[in-house]
């Protein structure tokens, strides 16, 4: 992942494993991981991003590179409340995965030279031709459900020009999907869990960016961390329409240290690397296997495709305008609602 999506966590940082338990005549049970304060300085990203066990998933080569209906089907055992006991019932949840941000790669002409010379042709066939594709998955229970998220990121490796599979990850590109971490989905202190609620998730990116130096041959460099937000909206859809007709999904990060929030441009294929969210121009930090296997690598600058940019004070004037209580990340949902209905400009 790019380098300069950044580092934090702390200690008034609510985390919850959470199992929804409702009547039967309410909305079905979903067990989901809960966030209720959003990090905002390094040190409390960093906190929340390490403790976080909701490490992307690495989809395999040959999936889809996408699935944007709720064809696909997992089961679940959950305990409900039935006549004031709770009862053990299994849960169908229907889903499916939709692409939200990508991330290409660059390299200069010098850092090319650099590469060992057994590796390099493989090295560079991943920088030139493939792509990371960060995706949402997007879940309903039942026929009739809801849609809501999942709180864990998923990722696919991608080939420029070859639209219908996944290939295979590359060893550097695994090291920083690993780097990518669902914190959870937000939701205010007290508000109740149902699926039109957990629509907002919160996902940490951990990176590296070069140090500048006069040297060109100085490998120095320093850790970065950004927040991530996904915002699922569910359109209504007309009698017969395929219900994944109704979902729509916003991406937004921080950038510059946490102290900016973008509004990422629409998501669309990428056909080269200057066409992704995020293009990173790269360079391999440390080797393996005696110095012919990548495995990191750091940013020299990063590219972001914006459709609005904010900093947070601006963010937080909007909020004391409109009469929330708190800062703009205490209203999380609201704000990102606002951005995409165009109220904050």
């Amino acid at each position: 992942m790019p380098g300069n999506m950044y580092r934090p966590a702390f200690a008034g940082l609510l985390i919850l494993v959470i199992l929804v338990v409702v009547q039967a005549a309410a909305q079905p049970p979903l067990t989901t991981r809960i966030i209720d304060r959003i990090p905002r300085t390094p040190q409390e990203v960093a906190e929340a991003h390490d403790k976080s066990d909701l490490v992307c998933t690495m989809l395999p080569e040959g999936v889809p590179l996408v699935q944007n209906s709720f064809a696909q089907r997992d089961p679940y055992t959950v305990d409900v409340r039935r006549a004031g006991q709770l009862v053990r019932e299994n849960l169908l949840v229907d889903w499916g995965r939709w692409p939200v941000i990508d991330y290409g790669t660059l390299m200069t002409a010098d850092d090319r030279n650099e590469l060992p010379f057994f590796t390099s042709g493989v090295i560079l066939d991943v920088i030139d031709n493939t792509y990371i594709s960060l995706q949402a998955r997007v879940q309903r229970v039942g026929g009739q459900g809801e849609p809501y998220l999942y709180p864990v990121p998923v990722a696919c490796a991608g080939e420029y020009g070859k639209l219908d599979t996944a290939t295979e990850f590359a060893t550097l590109q695994q090291v920083a999907v690993s780097n990518v971490h669902g914190l959870g989905l937000f939701l205010k202190p007290g508000q109740p869990r149902h699926p039109q609620a957990l629509r907002t998730l919160v996902i940490s990116i951990k990176g590296a960016r070069l140090v500048p130096s006069k040297d060109p041959k100085s490998v120095e460099t320093t850790p970065t961390l950004e927040l991530l937000f996904l915002r699922l909206r569910a359109a209504p859809v007309r009698p017969g329409e395929n219900p994944a007709a109704g979902v729509r999904l916003y991406a937004f990060g921080t950038t510059e240290g946490l102290t900016r929030l973008v509004s990422f441009a629409p998501y669309a294929t990428p056909a080269k690397a200057e066409d992704c969210t995020i293009c990173s121009t790269i360079r391999i930090t440390e080797y393996a296997l005696a110095g012919q296997l990548p495995s990191a690598r750091a940013a020299r600058n990063v590219r972001v495709r914006t459709a609005k940019e904010f900093t947070i004070p601006q963010l937080n004037a909007y909020t004391r305008q409109v009469g929330l209580p708190g800062e703009a990340l205490d209203n999380l949902t609201e704000i990102l609602d606002a951005i995409i209905d165009g109220a904050v400009r």
